[in-house]
């Protein structure tokens, strides 16, 4: 069916606690995640990767290799530091060594505009990450937008980069993986639970990526 219009995906990590307090407490061991926008099924069969090859539209170099560009609006050195290395962690997961995602210096300079931005700000009761996507991307919704809560700063260092590497996750077009457990690890599960969470995507989440955007 041909896409008249962008398509909005909001993949929305609720955690289980709210924002009425100036610093939440991350001591409870489970965070849910859920999903809310659009109504399309997550993770449809056993596939790893959201409905209809949903993801973040990359650029080409001139040998037609892809690249999808973020730019750190955070202003935070810590959460800084933290994206940096929730790119690492992803562009590291290739066998190649590809390096898929590229930092972008600077928003409205000439040339295209980054393909996603991290912020932090406001974000709904419980949220600690919220992912936005605009498939395809058009001139009125040209950027995939990642905002983690305003109190991240708080949080360790170990839940930010979970946190940060699972909404790159989604980014790149992986859904939730409902049976995640400790006996099954997964970047990208419905329940974000302290004891057992991953910082990078497992070797089948790097896998589905890379089919994605056709890299090795």
């Amino acid at each position: 069916m041909r896409q008249k219009s962008a398509i909005f995906l909001t993949l929305i990590a609720t955690a289980g606690f709210t924002l009425s307090t100036p610093s939440p407490s991350l001591a409870q061991s489970n965070y849910n995640h859920s999903t809310v926008g659009s109504g399309l099924p997550i993770n449809p069969g056993n596939s790893l990767t959201l409905p209809g090859g949903m993801r973040t539209l990359p650029s080409f170099d001139g040998d037609g290799n892809p690249h999808v560009t973020y730019l750190d609006l955070t202003g935070d050195p810590q959460l800084s530091s933290v994206i940096q290395e929730a790119v690492k962690k992803w562009n590291t997961s290739w066998k190649s060594g590809y390096q898929l995602l590229q930092p972008d210096q600077e928003l409205g300079v000439a040339g295209e505009l980054p393909h996603i931005l991290i912020e932090t700000g406001w974000t709904e009761s419980k949220v600690l990450g919220e992912t936005r996507i605009c498939y395809p991307r058009t001139t009125s919704c040209p950027l995939t937008v990642i905002r983690v809560s305003l109190f991240s700063p708080s949080w360790p260092s170990t839940v930010l980069q979970s946190v940060i590497a699972h909404e790159l996750g989604h980014a790149l077009g992986l859904g939730h993986t409902p049976d995640a457990s400790c006996y099954r690890p997964s970047l990208m599960p419905e329940e974000l639970n302290l004891d057992c969470m991953q910082v990078a995507p497992t070797k089948d989440e790097a896998e589905a990526v890379a089919s994605l955007y056709g890299i090795d």
